[in-house]
């Protein structure tokens, strides 16, 4: 049998996968083989919490350390993938090394490697949509611009689709969510981490960003439309209180009243190291009183039926004193179907048991920070465990 030693700091590297599964103290797999750090934060949290799984014959040496050098990481075969999970942490690492070489544009052809994740968003979107908006909500270790950028690409692409619009359309739109702030990509991982408020002048900067977006993708050579709008209007609000142009009503394109929608939807979702995340219910509440005033109401009502007051992936409380995730909407938006994760003697429940809110026995009470149960992470991946 094997042991369990702590994870060693300079066995993991920001930007480079990790080459040993990464256990937590009760034997619950925290982090795959294979996939890629992609923020300091993420890193804390593996060194923290993490334990690697050393077997009799293979303790490790010196000769067991990475030795591909960084440069050639983008050369390595894609790590095979079998879940959305892991799909998800493909596309993290992807996104990260093309926002890399986004500076140099002579060895990267941008477009088509935006366009290509965008597709496959759009195809995993069809046929796994739930598991989709799930491995997106129970995420808040990755980096935060590259969890935002492709979230915001996954609900625009379900909002787009509830619109009736073509699938090349909605290749555009989240392309353009996925690029919104390209302008500020470098920094928006250091302001999400900064505990205090932003300063005035940092307010200032930030305000720029969309510009700074709009001119990155031209020198990038993209020419769409409507990618190009949602990186320059996605801040335009329809009251005509937002920027940088103060663009009001049907003078804001739908792309960007789309894009707008789920870049503040996501936002509101994810927390930060200066604000803590609303729950999901709270979020839709907040984005309710936006209902044709800053923000489109059809848009956001579309993204309430879809995603639920109870988000998919949310951790939840049960009435009857058990812990569930939510895994898909119920007959009211309000009434989820919650599968157990742990029973009223807290033991996990391994097996699936599924609850319908709308029965009295099982109403949610409230939802729970992931991070307070983060042993049930692996439990929740079980529940969508299909092949992609």
């Amino acid at each position: 049998m094997g042991s369990f030693q702590p994870v060693e700091y300079n066995t993991i590297k920001v930007g480079s996968a990790i080459t040993q599964s990464i256990y937590l103290k009760s034997g619950d797999l925290l982090f795959k083989n294979g996939r890629v750090v992609t923020s300091q934060r993420q890193k804390k949290v593996l060194i923290a919490q993490g334990f690697i799984k050393i077997e009799p014959s293979k303790a490790p040496t010196g000769a067991d350390k990475n030795t591909v050098p960084d440069y050639a990481l983008k050369y390595l075969p894609a790590v095979p993938s079998d879940t959305v999970f892991d799909v998800k942490e493909r596309w993290l690492g992807e996104l990260y090394h093309i926002f890399k070489l986004s500076k140099e544009p002579l060895v990267l052809n941008f477009s088509y490697q935006i366009l290509k994740l965008a597709n496959e968003i759009q195809w995993v979107c069809e046929y796994h949509q739930n598991a989709l908006l799930a491995a997106f909500h129970i995420d808040s270790f990755n980096d935060y611009g590259l969890l935002h950028a492709l979230h915001c690409g996954i609900i625009s692409e379900i909002i787009a689709k509830n619109c009736q619009l073509t699938r090349a359309q909605r290749l555009s739109i989240i392309a353009g969510a996925i690029t919104h702030d390209l302008g500020m990509a470098e920094e928006q991982t250091a302001l999400h981490k900064q505990k205090s408020a932003l300063s005035e002048a940092q307010l200032l900067e930030l305000g720029k960003h969309p510009a700074e977006s709009y001119k990155r993708l031209i020198k990038l050579g993209i020419d769409d439309k409507d990618w190009l709008d949602i990186a320059l209007h996605h801040h335009e609000r329809l009251d005509g209180t937002g920027y940088p142009h103060k663009l009001a009503g049907d003078h804001i394109p739908l792309a960007v009243r789309i894009m707008s929608v789920a870049d503040t939807y996501t936002a509101l979702v994810r927390p930060t190291d200066n604000r803590q995340s609303n729950s999901g219910k709270k979020a839709l509440t907040i984005l309710y009183k936006e209902r044709g005033c800053g923000l489109e109401a059809k848009l956001i009502d579309i993204l309430i039926n879809v995603v639920g007051i109870y988000p998919i992936g949310a951790l939840v409380h049960i009435a009857n004193g058990e812990i569930g995730v939510v895994v898909k909407c119920g007959k009211k938006v309000s009434q989820p179907i919650v599968s157990v994760l742990l029973g009223s003697d807290r033991q996990i429940i391994r097996s699936r048991r599924l609850r319908d809110s709308q029965n009295e026995l099982f109403s949610v009470e409230d939802e729970i920070p992931l991070t307070d149960h983060l042993e049930l992470v692996e439990h929740i991946q079980k529940q969508w465990s299909a092949v992609v």
